[in-house]
C-alpha cells in the first residue's frame, strides 16, 4: 500500500513540475505584458512581454510597486484598489513609462488571485500595448478635425456664394431694369426674337410704329428668312403699310430698307439685324435695329435736287464758254498770237473740265433719283471703244505712254446703251493715262467669253494704296496718293461707271499695288436675257 501511494505522490509532483513548466513557457511566449501582485501592490512576478514592454530586467522590477512604471501613479492605485474591491478592471487607458522614462499607452486590465479558501493572496495586472490604436485614432482625429475644418470652409463658402448670387441677382435684376427702360425710351423701334424664332420683346415706338399689340409676343416668326421684315406682314396692322423696300447696297443681308405709312406720312428705315450670343457663345436669337433715315432721305433728296439744278444751270453758260473760246481757237474771230492762243488754251481746257464736273454731278443725281435713263439694244462692242481710244491719243501722245490693244478677231455686238459703256471706258482709260507717269505702260484687253464680254484696262502706274481700296466706288473718293500728285479729278468717275455697269447686270472688280499699277476689269452680258 505504501508503495502505491509513493508512486501517486511521485506521479503528481511530476504533473506539478509540467504545470509549472508549461505555465512558465506559456507565460514566456504570451505576447500580452503580465505582472503578478501581491495585496499590497509589489511586483512578485512578471513575464517576457511584461519585461520587453517596460524594458525593466525581472531583478530590477521585481520587488517595485505597480505604480512606479505608470506616469498617473494615483489614477493607478485607484484602479488596483478597484481590483481588490470589485474582483477585476478592465480596458483602463494608462501611460506606462519605460525604464528610459518613454511613454506607451497601454491598456490595462486586472483580476484578483485567490487561494483554495477564496482569501486574496494579490493580483494579475495585464498591460495591452496600444500605441499602434493610438496612432491610427490620432490619425483619424486629425482626419476628422481637417474634413470638419474643410466642411466649415465649405459652408462658408456658400455662404458667401449664396450671398454673392443673392447679390448677383440683384444687380442682374437691376441691369435687366435699365436695360428695358433704355429701349423702352429708344427713339427707334426696337424688336427682340428668341432663338425659337418668336418675339421676345418689342419697345413702345416698334409698338406705334409697326402697330403692334402685347398679345404678339410670344408669337413665331416665319424662319423662312428672319432678315426680312416681311416675315412680320401679319402682325403689322394695316393702317401701318410696308412700301417695298430694297437691300442696302452693296447688298448685306443683315440690313434692309424699308418704307412705312405711318400717319399719312412715309418713314424710312435701315433696318439691323443682328445675332446676340451670352459670354459662352450660346445663341439667344436676333436682334433687329431701326434707324430712321427719313429725315436724311429728305435731306439727300433736296441736296441731289439742288445739285442737279445747280448743275443744269452751270452747264449752260459753260457750254456758250466752249464755243466761244472754241471759235477764236479756231481763228473764226481773226488771227491771235502764240501767247494768246496759249493762254486761250488753257482756258478752253480748265472749262472742259468743269464741263466733265457738271456733267459728272448731273449723272450721279440721276444716278440716285433713279432717273438716268438708258437705251439698250445690241451694238458691235468696237464702235464703242475705238471711239473712246480715238478721244485720249493726244493724252497719250503728251506722256509717250505705251499703248496695246489686245481684242478678238471678230468683236462681238452686245446688248448695251453704248454711251453708257463708252463712258465706263473713257473714265477707266482716263484714270489710267492720269496715274501713268511718262513712259510707262497701258493695256486695253477685250475677250468674249462664253455669255459675257470681259474688258480690262491695266496701267504700271501709281497704284492705290491698301486702306483706300474699299472706298474706290464712293462718291467723291479719291486717294491719299493722288491728291499729293495735285492731278485733277473728281472722284466721280468710278462710282458712276459702277453704277452703270450693274444695271447692265455686270461686275466691275480690279487689283491694284501701291506703286505697281492698276487693274479694272468689268463683265458685260452679251445678250438680254442674261441680265
Amino acid at each position: 500500500m505504501r508503495k502505491e501511494e509513493n508512486f501517486l505522490i511521485e506521479n503528481l509532483q511530476e504533473d506539478l513540475e509540467n504545470l509549472e513548466r508549461y505555465i512558465e513557457e506559456y507565460s514566456l511566449f504570451l505576447p500580452l505584458a503580465v505582472y503578478s501582485v501581491n495585496p499590497v501592490g509589489i511586483i512578485v512576478d512578471v513575464n517576457q512581454a511584461g519585461k520587453d514592454l517596460s524594458n525593466y530586467k525581472e531583478t530590477e522590477i521585481v520587488g517595485q510597486n505597480i505604480e512606479t512604471i505608470f506616469k498617473n501613479k494615483k489614477k493607478v492605485k485607484n484602479a488596483f484598489k478597484q481590483t481588490l474591491k470589485k474582483g477585476n478592471v478592465k480596458n483602463k487607458e494608462e501611460i506606462l513609462l519605460t525604464k528610459q522614462n518613454k511613454e506607451v499607452p497601454v491598456r490595462f486590465s486586472a483580476s484578483v488571485r485567490q487561494d483554495q479558501k477564496s482569501n486574496i493572496i494579490g493580483c494579475f495586472v495585464a498591460l495591452n500595448d496600444i500605441t499602434e490604436i493610438k496612432k491610427f485614432q490620432n490619425k483619424l482625429e486629425d482626419k476628422v478635425k481637417q474634413r470638419t475644418r474643410e466642411l466649415e470652409k465649405t459652408k462658408n463658402e456658400l455662404a458667401e456664394t449664396l450671398k454673392e448670387t443673392k447679390e448677383t441677382k440683384e444687380k442682374v435684376e437691376e441691369e435687366k431694369n435699365k436695360t428695358s427702360a433704355i429701349i423702352s425710351n429708344l427713339v427707334n423701334p426696337i424688336i427682340i426674337i428668341d432663338s425659337e424664332n418668336k418675339i421676345n420683346l418689342f419697345n413702345p415706338k416698334a409698338k406705334e410704329v409697326l402697330g403692334f399689340k402685347k398679345s404678339d409676343i410670344g408669337k413665331k416668326i416665319d424662319k423662312k428668312d428672319n432678315y426680312s421684315l416681311e416675315n412680320f406682314k401679319d402682325l403689322i396692322k394695316k393702317e401701318h403699310k410696308i412700301k417695298k423696300g430694297k437691300n442696302m447696297d452693296p447688298p448685306i443681308p443683315e440690313e434692309e430698307e424699308l418704307n412705312i405709312e405711318h400717319q399719312g406720312e412715309t418713314l424710312t428705315y435701315k433696318i439691323v439685324t443682328t445675332k446676340v450670343y451670352d459670354k459662352k457663345n450660346k445663341y439667344l436669337g436676333t436682334m433687329k435695329t431701326f434707324s430712321d433715315l427719313t429725315r436724311e432721305k429728305r435731306i439727300n433728296r433736296l441736296k441731289t435736287e439742288f445739285v442737279s439744278i445747280a448743275a443744269h444751270q452751270l452747264r449752260t453758260p459753260l457750254s456758250a464758254i466752249k464755243w466761244a473760246l472754241k471759235m477764236i481757237l479756231d481763228g473764226d474771230t481773226g488771227t491771235i498770237n502764240k501767247d494768246q492762243r496759249e493762254i486761250l488754251t488753257k482756258g478752253f481746257e480748265s472749262n472742259e473740265r468743269m464741263i466733265k464736273l457738271v456733267n459728272d454731278m448731273l449723272n450721279v443725281s440721276r444716278i440716285e433719283e433713279g432717273r438716268l435713263q438708258y437705251s439698250f439694244e445690241k451694238t458691235n462692242f468696237k464702235e464703242v471703244y475705238e471711239t473712246v481710244v480715238n478721244n485720249i491719243k493726244n493724252k497719250l501722245e503728251k506722256k509717250n505712254i505705251k499703248f496695246n490693244i489686245k481684242k478678238p478677231q471678230k468683236m462681238p455686238s452686245v446688248y448695251m446703251d453704248d454711251e453708257k459703256i463708252r463712258l465706263v471706258i473713257q473714265n477707266l482709260l482716263e484714270n489710267a493715262v492720269k496715274y501713268t507717269p511718262v513712259n510707262g505702260t497701258i493695256t486695253l484687253e477685250i475677250k468674249k467669253l462664253k455669255r459675257k464680254i470681259k474688258v480690262r484696262v491695266k496701267d504700271n502706274g501709281v497704284g492705290i494704296p491698301k486702306k483706300d481700296q474699299e472706298k474706290l466706288f464712293s462718291k467723291f473718293f479719291r486717294g491719299e496718293n493722288v491728291k499729293k500728285m495735285q492731278t485733277s479729278g473728281t472722284g466721280l468717275g468710278l462710282f458712276i461707271a459702277n453704277n452703270i455697269i450693274k444695271k447692265h447686270g455686270g461686275e466691275i472688280h480690279f487689283k491694284s499695288q501701291e506703286g505697281r499699277g492698276t487693274e479694272f476689269y468689268f463683265y458685260l452680258p452679251l445678250n438680254k436675257n442674261n441680265n
